[in-house]
């Protein structure tokens, strides 16, 4: 598994079945951003939308999933703490953890042991986080 440090394109996803994506964010505004983001590039995609560690859980422990967006900061649980309970639930679920916040080395360190697939700033370009996406598609991690 590698680690990725480069920016994509907004390149169209080739998929064959429509991608299943799941938003974990207090932020609605946020969440909207990042749906249309994904719609631009797979208009087909299903985006599901949870406010909440407890939210997020119920999605993953239900749908197919294709991949997680988690934030650092929920009302109900730290990052880290909902990523180890979605780990649990859906071990082969990647998960892209988002913030508003920069990391410190130790909770990067901490968050790729518990098979984060990436970190993305919210206060990056889109780029990144497409490359993000497409990185923990691929089984790859991103790292700013």
């Amino acid at each position: 598994m590698g680690v990725v440090r480069a920016y994509a394109c907004h390149k169209p996803m080739n998929t064959d079945a429509s991608m299943r994506i799941l938003l974990i964010d207090d932020h609605p505004i946020f969440r909207a951003g990042l749906e249309s983001l994904l719609r631009q590039m797979e208009p087909e995609v299903q985006v599901f939308h949870a406010g909440t560690c407890a939210e997020g859980l119920d999605i993953a422990r239900v749908e197919p999933l294709n991949l997680a967006f988690l934030d650092l900061n929920l009302p109900d649980a730290d990052g880290l703490t909902c990523l180890l309970d979605i780990k649990q639930a859906r071990p082969s679920l990647p998960v892209v953890v988002v913030s508003g916040e920069g990391l410190d080395p130790a909770m990067m360190t901490r968050l790729l042991d518990a098979k984060a697939m990436g970190f993305v700033p919210k206060s990056e370009q889109t780029d990144m986080l497409v490359a993000a996406l497409q990185s923990a598609l691929a089984g790859g991690v991103f790292l700013p």
